[in-house]
């Protein structure tokens, strides 16, 4: 009497371990395991040949022991009493593998689905291996097998998205992820891990669709929310993300990354008071955050108030002085209200720290342009120029001021750049 192959109970493979396998260089090799029973081997109806089904069981209880080699001796007894088991030729694979005998393993594998060519389990076995020694295409072509035997079964899919992933192959991935999920509506992790890949590839409309979904799956998700609303921050839908930011504030609660980000929403829709009261809530949360201080001065400047800017810039020197926004908002405070000489002993002491900060160059050279002091002006300007060679502002600066020192030659030429920029 024959094993049957197809009634073998198998444990579910996750195939979320496929990656790993991909990117890990080990000493030994991974072990594809596989769980027989050996009281599933025989069809219904048919009675087991008592002496391979021994051999068989003893052979388990080997490997169950990690005693290979007298697996392998069970197993090949009872393959000799029953030539055709697929099951014996899965188990004997196994145990080959285990002792580095890869190529046993494949033979017997490959024996396996030559008696029974839907066989499920020498499948995937086989797909294991040859993720495990790199034979990526061979690995692939068996989850086609699986997908034709199995089309409803969402592992095989999610097992071929995980290697298109490893391979980087970013559309196929993404495209197989989301259809492990039509196929399993349970499987939300392909879903996200579909979005996540997108983002990765810098695939931006293929991510907002799918966080869309993702969001109208789950409108409590935090997470989905939050990656949704900085999609189409970048899409400049920024009435849409306030709504989701603030969604967001209602489950979470008032948070300092919220009210900033709520704060940067309105500065980039103009609405300055609205943007001034998110980054003073955030201020009042956490009042050692450089990017709240110089956005507070930054919005005080657009609306013309440079003493209220001008402490907030204070405040992000005496923070971290290494941070060069401080000193340009102090600067344009100053400037704001025309006290450029203040403008320059702001800048002067750190402008050579900064010697590549186009903004602390150009601010001090055009405070020194605006005090008539031109020498002193063409040494920062002409360093703001080498950081940001076709800026026009400091081209049109630099111009007048070649003019100005009758210097015809600089000035003709910069102008004709300008004319041809």
């Amino acid at each position: 009497m024959i094993f049957n192959p197809t009634i073998m109970i198998i444990k579910s493979r996750n195939f979320s371990v496929i990656l790993f396998i991909l990117m890990a260089s080990c000493s030994q090799l991974p072990e594809p395991s596989i769980d027989q029973s050996a009281s599933k081997i025989v069809e219904k109806n048919q009675e087991p040949n008592p002496e391979a089904l021994k051999h068989f069981m003893d052979a388990q209880l080997y490997i169950s022991q990690n005693n290979y080699p007298m697996a392998i001796i069970e197993l090949q007894d009872a393959l000799r009493l029953d030539p055709t088991a697929g099951s014996i030729h899965i188990s004997l694979a196994e145990s080959y593998w285990k002792l580095g005998k890869i190529e046993r393993a494949e033979e017997n594998l490959k024996m396996a689905i030559s008696l029974n060519e839907y066989d499920i389990d020498a499948r995937k076995m086989l797909a294991e291996q040859y993720i495990i020694r790199h034979q990526y295409d061979q690995a692939d072509e068996q989850f086609n097998v699986l997908r034709g035997i199995e089309p409803q079964q969402a592992e095989h899919v999610l097992g071929q998205a995980e290697l298109a992933a490893a391979r980087l192959q970013w559309d196929k991935s993404i495209k197989l992820f989301r259809e492990a999920y039509e196929i399993d509506k349970a499987m939300i992790n392909a879903l996200e891990k579909a979005a996540e890949l997108a983002l990765r590839a810098n695939k931006l409309q293929t991510a907002r669709d799918i966080y869309i979904r993702l969001v109208k799956i789950d409108g409590r998700n935090v997470e989905y929310l939050s990656a949704y609303a900085d999609l189409i921050i970048m899409d400049e839908r920024y009435d849409e993300a306030a709504e989701i930011i603030k969604k967001i504030m209602d489950i979470e609660g008032y948070s300092k990354d919220r009210l900033f980000q709520s704060g940067i929403i309105f500065y980039q829709k103009k609405q300055l008071n609205q943007s001034l009261n998110f980054f003073k809530q955030a201020y009042k949360i956490d009042d050692q955050d450089g990017n709240v201080l110089h956005f507070i001065a930054t919005v005080y400047l657009e609306l013309n108030q440079p003493d209220s800017g001008h402490v907030y810039a204070n405040k992000l020197i005496k923070l971290d002085n290494n941070d060069p926004r401080g000193y340009i908002n102090s600067a344009l405070a100053a400037m704001n209200k025309d006290q450029y000489q203040e403008a320059v002993e702001i800048l002067l002491e750190v402008a050579d720290s900064f010697d590549q900060e186009y903004g602390i160059q150009y601010l001090l050279g055009n405070a020194y342009y605006q005090q008539k002091k031109n020498e002193e002006a063409l040494v920062y300007l002409n360093r703001a120029l080498k950081i940001s060679p076709k800026s026009r502002n400091i081209l049109h600066i630099l111009a007048i001021i070649n003019d100005s020192m009758k210097s015809w030659t600089e000035s003709d030429a910069l102008y004709e750049e300008l004319i041809n920029s």
